[in-house]
């Protein structure tokens, strides 16, 4: 079995750190190690970690220059080089993974699985499959592509030479998944990791969101007007996007 080790970060948010590590204590298996990497939270997370050493391998508290600078904080944790990483952040929650699936990437570099996708904890949510067509291309780089961190297996080894990018906004996820994706072997499945809520600013902040793909985009040296070329709805929806509500999305994400 291979080893992988799960990073949590997270920042004055207690209830959904509370979810996450309810889910840990679940669901974690023999082969998965466990961390938290807080951001010096004010409220009473260092008092919750403190309580689920049980289950927590480690922990790290203080301040950071945001969401991917903490996540490049795994670095800091003395995890074996072929240990394998996945973040799954305050918030979102783990599944019982399926074993004999998870094997099969010990032979890959990284590995892409499905995520369930909620919008509250009543929901039942929908697996959504990854899927991405390469090359990445101006063609292929936005239609038709799904992937996700919290369904995103990198090894300790090629992440600690990569890590995120922190110039490039709130989709510096996306850039290290392209270009691992691209650059190394791996593995896709359609069985989901865990429970992935549509509450964060990715998808919430839809201005942040398409600027960040834009800097992503020029980041892989596409040309722009070709991306425009090749993709002009999800333009105009970058567009439009910002002025509706989130209530208008969750609604078309409850039925679509």
């Amino acid at each position: 079995m291979v080893n992988v080790s799960i990073i949590t970060i997270t920042y004055n948010a207690y209830d959904a750190l509370l979810r996450t590590i309810q889910s840990i204590r679940n669901n974690k298996k023999i082969y998965q190690s466990y961390y938290i990497i807080d951001g010096g939270s004010s409220d009473h997370t260092l008092s919750l970690i403190k309580e689920n050493l049980d289950i927590i391998d480690d922990y790290i508290s203080e301040p950071d220059l945001g969401i991917y600078d903490a996540m490049n904080k795994a670095t800091h944790f003395n995890i074996p080089n072929d240990d394998y990483l996945i973040w799954i952040n305050s918030g979102d929650e783990l599944l019982n993974w399926n074993d004999n699936e998870i094997k099969q990437i010990k032979d890959f570099d990284c590995a892409f699985f499905a995520v369930n996708t909620k919008i509250n904890p009543s929901d039942k949510g929908k697996v959504i499959p990854p899927y991405f067509t390469l090359p990445f291309c101006e063609k292929n780089f936005i239609s038709k592509l799904q992937m996700w961190h919290q369904g995103y297996f990198i090894k300790y080894s090629i992440f600690n030479s990569i890590k995120y990018n922190l110039n490039v906004g709130i989709q510096a996820d996306r850039l290290l998944m392209y270009y691992t994706a691209k650059t190394y072997n791996y593995y896709l499945s359609s069985s989901p990791t865990a429970n992935y809520y549509l509450d964060g600013i990715s998808s919430t902040n839809h201005k942040l969101y398409h600027q960040s793909m834009i800097l992503v985009a020029k980041k892989l040296n596409l040309n722009m007007c070709k991306l425009v070329f090749y993709n002009p709805s999800y333009f105009i929806k970058a567009i439009i996007k910002p002025y509706l509500p989130i209530s208008f999305f969750n609604f078309i994400r409850k039925y679509k």
